[in-house]
């Protein structure tokens, strides 16, 4: 076996991934009279579109400036009077009063998260409510401060339906989760 320094040029030292290449150039397959003869033939055709013009939906659906908000609000308000009306009748009648919150599981992919329900949502916990943003958020660092200011100074959920709380309470859940898998990695890190 030899000793002393390998000998220069091996090519060990060397990475040939971080080495600027210079682009092989090509032959441009046409001539400048076949590219004026192009551009003459197709000048007669129609123009590209404009990327900012919308073309029409082929399914007909209305685009989003034909629709009429106010109708729209009034059609979620409407939604909401009639679930505050079917909620009061069964207090009135001994059942569970108030907005029925569902036994599925909550969360990403899970079916308790898997439908919005209709209606408006005005409390701070509104992004917690079934099939919502906040309702199918992995657990995170993120989610633990968007669940903390909805629950606001005093945790206390103001103007919160059930459905929302029980949002809240699962997010909370899925963060109790992610800073356990944290710590749980921290520990065998430290244990190697």
């Amino acid at each position: 076996m030899r000793q002393g320094p390998a000998p220069g040029g091996s090519g060990r030292e060397e990475d040939p991934a971080r080495e600027p290449h210079e682009p092989v150039p090509t032959p441009d397959p046409l001539t400048e009279e076949d590219w004026l003869a192009w551009c003459e033939a197709t000048a007669g055709q129609d123009e590209p579109t404009d990327p900012d013009e919308e073309e029409p939906d082929p399914d007909g659906l209305p685009g989003p400036w034909e629709y009429d908000l106010e109708q729209v609000v009034a059609d979620c308000r409407q939604i909401t009077a009639e679930e505050a009306a079917a909620c009061a009748r069964a207090a009135r009648m001994g059942l569970d009063g108030g907005q029925p919150v569902g036994l599925a599981r909550r969360g990403p992919g899970q079916p308790g998260s898997a439908r919005r329900a209709p209606g408006e949502y005005l409390s701070r916990a509104a992004g917690f409510a079934a099939g919502m943003l906040l309702d199918v958020m992995p657990g995170c660092n993120a989610l633990a401060g968007f669940a903390a200011e909805a629950a606001g100074d005093d945790d206390r959920y103001q103007g919160a339906c059930d459905d929302e709380v029980a949002g809240a309470v699962a997010a909370w859940d899925r963060v109790e989760a992610h800073a356990a898998a944290r710590k749980h990695a921290a520990v065998a890190e430290f244990i190697r």
